[in-house]
């Protein structure tokens, strides 16, 4: 696949490790073993070639840069009949609609999923070729925040992706960025139901 996006040649999901970005692969598991033609024919996960516009990620993390060129066409949109606030998601840590992002990590998380491919601009997610949408639950609170706001933001957040999917809303999986921390029975009850009834996890 030839892409458009300046920067797509960087982009280490997109590209397969060869002689000029070997240094870069160092310590990648996933290809080794396969051909540079056996990466390129996995990379994107296969997804270039589907239509799943219907098919929606869910990110737990700092929010979405819903103005940026290479995300704003990448979002869910509330349709307004399933009984849930927002227009992308929810922002539960200030409690309104807006999932701006201050930090900029959600927005980067968003785009390595779901950036718009061949738009000339920036660079393009893993599944864009498939049109996959993002749903924001922009919770993430600076380190001045205690635990508990986190973990009832976080709470409330899975919660929303809970009655999201029962009102039909086909969430595939939710992104949450964890690198490390303590886990709870609650926290793990959560994770159980959101498994074994809807979606996947990624931490």
């Amino acid at each position: 696949y030839r892409l458009n996006d300046p920067l797509s040649p960087y982009l280490y999901h997109l590209n397969p490790p060869t002689a000029e970005n070997l240094d870069s692969a160092v310590g990648n598991t996933l290809t080794q073993g396969l051909t540079e033609e056996e990466v390129v024919s996995l990379r994107a996960c296969g997804l270039w070639d589907r239509d799943s516009s219907d098919v929606v990620v869910a990110i737990i993390d700092t929010g979405v840069n819903t103005k940026h060129e290479d995300l704003k066409d990448a979002l869910w949109h509330n349709p307004g009949n399933i009984g849930l606030p927002g227009d992308f998601g929810y922002n539960y840590l200030e409690e309104g609609p807006d999932v701006t992002d201050t930090v900029g990590h959600g927005s980067h998380v968003s785009g390595l999923i779901a950036a718009v491919a061949n738009n000339g601009k920036g660079v393009a997610g893993v599944a864009s070729g498939a049109n996959v949408r993002i749903m924001m639950l922009a919770t993430q609170p600076s380190a001045a925040d205690s635990e508990i706001v986190n973990a009832f933001c976080f709470m409330q957040s899975l919660n929303y992706v809970l009655q999201a999917k029962r009102a039909g809303v086909n969430i595939v999986c939710v992104n949450n960025s964890w690198s490390a921390g303590s886990s709870s029975y609650l926290y793990d009850e959560m994770l159980k139901i959101m498994g074994r009834r809807y979606t996947r996890e990624l931490f």
